[in-house]
């Protein structure tokens, strides 16, 4: 039921910035807070929606996006700040994981990944009232810039769906002195890139949409769907476990 209760919906304007709102509102962050701004501006980003991809494209932005939300909030369960703070990193970590996806896999290691990373960088620094926000009003939360966004280059690299995975669920438990939970936001990334595909109204959906896209049939037939969910869609995270995801599963 707690899956089921996560709304995705795709029947608003634009569902990214919608789902940007609703999501940094879900971790704490009020409409006004400049990161709720500068989250809005990324949004602008060219390269976020590749409209010829049926899946990577900016609804998948806004799920991941979503789902990110739903599971900080039952990971970091202790106090409001730790929730903000460590949130914000996910999610804009999320809305920026697949930019310029070409529909394809990747040919080497984390390429798709590393393009991401550069294009989120760049992007933002071709940007001057994106920098004077965040160098005059989140700079003291956060840090400078590059600090910031190597922090969630780190998280999307991890998105890599051959190694990222495995790797962040071996290093999850490992506790980081930071107050930024590195290990735990890049395995909830792993979980909120698939979690919409392991619901029962919108997974079938996404599945016909990624082999529309990949031209793969077998992906979107029902064979191909219980492949996934029985080998592929692993959850270990805290929150993962506290909304039951895996029994939802199964």
């Amino acid at each position: 039921k707690n899956v089921q209760d996560i709304n995705i919906n795709r029947n608003v304007a634009d569902p990214v910035k919608e789902g940007w709102i609703s999501s940094c509102e879900r971790i704490g962050l009020k409409k006004d807070d400049p990161f709720v701004e500068f989250g809005l501006l990324f949004t602008e980003h060219p390269d976020l929606s590749n409209p010829t991809n049926a899946y990577h494209n900016k609804s998948h932005a806004a799920d991941a996006v979503i789902s990110a939300s739903h599971l900080a909030t039952h990971e970091f369960t202790n106090n409001s700040h730790d929730l903000k703070h460590n949130g914000s990193y996910l999610l804009f970590s999320m809305l920026s994981h697949d930019i310029a996806h070409n529909g394809g896999h990747n040919s080497y290691d984390y390429e798709l990944e590393q393009k991401a990373v550069l294009s989120m960088k760049d992007y933002v620094k071709s940007r001057p009232e994106m920098m004077r926000l965040w160098e005059n009003k989140l700079a003291s939360t956060y840090g400078s810039w590059d600090n910031f966004s190597n922090q969630v280059s780190e998280i999307i690299l991890g998105t890599d769906f051959k190694n990222g995975p495995t790797k962040n669920l071996q290093s999850y438990s490992i506790n980081s002195q930071s107050t930024v939970k590195i290990n735990q936001l890049k395995l909830l990334a792993n979980e909120a890139d698939i979690l919409p595909s392991c619901t029962h109204d919108l997974g079938p959906k996404l599945g016909v949409q990624l082999a529309e896209e990949q031209n793969n049939p077998g992906v979107g037939s029902w064979s191909g769907r219980l492949f996934f969910l029985k080998n592929l869609a692993k959850f270990g995270s805290n929150a993962s476990k506290n909304i039951h995801i895996q029994d939802h599963i199964n």
